[in-house]
């Protein structure tokens, strides 16, 4: 479809995307800029793991495999979510964004109000997307704890 436009937000968001054959935006003749789920995975390594295991850590010697927390997972989304909005032209970052929708292993209140205090931050006090927030079982990726898609409107002219 040659009237629509699509990108990635990073050389990670473009490596991602020839690997799973997705666009991390689309720009809707509109004006509407959709993105596709970010997660939470180390904006530099692509990576849910830790960088390194501890010695001694519990997990470690059990031979289970470690992720980044929840939190972590989370400011990283939101942050990948506003290198995808500027790079589809979103130049007001989040005050462009009008609706969020978020995936959760585990939607515990840990998991919520911290999702809600990133939000939050990232939006401002004054500027609250409409949002989802939806339990799941799993992810698209082993390790992945949320998942964030959200969609926003391009700037006009006046940069409104």
């Amino acid at each position: 479809m040659s009237h629509l436009k699509y990108f990635d937000g990073s050389d990670l968001g473009a490596r991602f995307g020839n690997m799973c054959h997705y666009s991390q935006a689309v720009v809707l003749p509109s004006g509407i800029v959709k993105l596709s789920g970010q997660g939470g995975w180390d904006p530099s390594t692509g990576s849910l793991s830790p960088p390194e295991a501890k010695e001694g850590d519990d997990a470690e010697s059990k031979g289970e495999k470690q992720f980044l927390d929840v939190t972590t997972q989370i400011s990283n989304a939101l942050n990948s979510i506003e290198t995808v909005l500027r790079a589809a032209g979103c130049t007001n970052g989040w005050s462009d964004v009008y609706q969020i929708r978020s995936y959760h292993t585990n939607l515990d209140s840990d998991a919520f109000f911290t999702m809600v205090a990133k939000i939050k931050e990232k939006c401002g006090a004054d500027h609250r997307p409409i949002w989802t927030a939806v339990g799941v079982d799993k992810l698209g990726l082993e390790g992945m704890k949320v998942e964030v898609e959200v969609e926003a409107m391009l700037p006009t002219k006046e940069g409104k």
